[in-house]
C-alpha cells in the first residue's frame, strides 16, 4: 500500500502536478564581496544613488578640516592664567636646590644633535674628577646607536635592559657591557624573558634613563 502511494506520488511530480511549496524564509544577504553585490553597489553609484552620501562625507572632512584649521586662533583667544592660581602640590625648599633639571621630552626646547655628545662627555669628566674613575674611561667616545633611554641596570648581573609595557626583556635589548646577549643567554641568566616584581626591588635595579 505504502509502495503504491510512493509509486502514485512520483508519477505526479513528474507531470507537473506538485511542485515544492514557496519558501518563506527571507533571501540571505549577498557579502560584500558577492560579484553581483558589486554589481548593484556600482549600478546605484552609476544612477547617482550614492552620490548623497558621498556629498555628505565630504561635507564633513571639510568641516572637520575648518575646525583643525581654526585651533590656534580659538587657544590665542582663550583667557590666561592667573599667576596667583599656580602653584605645586608639595612645598620645596630651593635654598638646599644647587642645580635644576628638566625632563629630557622637549617640553622646553629642541635640542640638537650635540647634545648627547655633551652630556657623554661630561658624565665621563665627572667620573674621573670627581668619583676618581680610572682616566682610561676618558677615551670612550658616545655611540648613537647604542640603548640610551628607559633602560634598567641589574646591579646582581651586570646587565643593562630594555623593558617593554608588560615587564619583559626585549628580544634585542639585553646588554653585558656593549656585548647584546642572545635569547638563550637571557634565558640562562633570568630563567624567563619577564622580570617579576621580586626581581625588580629596588636593592637590584636602578633606573638608567639617559645615559647613565
Amino acid at each position: 500500500m505504502a509502495a503504491a502511494a510512493a509509486r502514485r506520488l512520483r508519477v505526479l511530480t513528474r507531470r507537473g502536478s506538485l511542485s515544492p511549496a514557496p519558501s518563506t524564509a527571507a533571501p540571505a544577504p549577498r557579502s560584500p564581496r558577492d560579484p553581483r553585490a558589486l554589481c548593484t553597489l556600482s549600478t546605484r553609484l552609476r544612477s547617482g544613488a550614492g552620490e548623497d552620501e558621498i556629498e555628505r562625507i565630504r561635507r564633513e572632512f571639510e568641516d572637520a578640516k575648518r575646525n583643525y584649521l581654526s585651533i590656534p586662533a580659538a587657544i590665542k583667544d582663550m583667557p590666561k592664567m592667573n599667576p596667583q592660581g599656580i602653584y605645586v602640590n608639595k612645598n620645596v625648599k630651593l635654598d638646599d636646590l644647587h642645580v635644576y633639571g628638566f625632563d629630557y621630552d622637549y617640553t622646553l626646547s629642541h635640542y640638537s644633535e650635540h647634545l648627547q655628545c655633551l652630556i657623554y662627555d661630561l658624565a665621563k669628566k665627572h667620573l674621573v674628577d670627581e668619583l676618581k674613575y680610572p682616566e682610561s674611561c676618558l677615551k670612550y667616545e658616545y655611540d648613537r646607536s647604542f640603548p640610551i633611554r628607559g633602560l634598567y641596570y641589574d646591579r646582581l648581573r651586570g646587565c643593562l635592559l630594555k623593558l617593554d609595557f608588560f615587564g619583559s626583556i626585549e628580544p634585542d635589548g639585553c646588554f653585558f657591557g656593549r656585548r647584546k646577549l642572545s635569547l638563550s643567554e637571557i634565558k640562562e641568566l633570568y630563567g624567563t624573558r619577564h622580570i617579576g616584581r621580586d626581581q625588580a626591588k629596588p636593592t637590584c635595579w636602578a633606573d638608567g634613563c639617559l645615559l647613565f
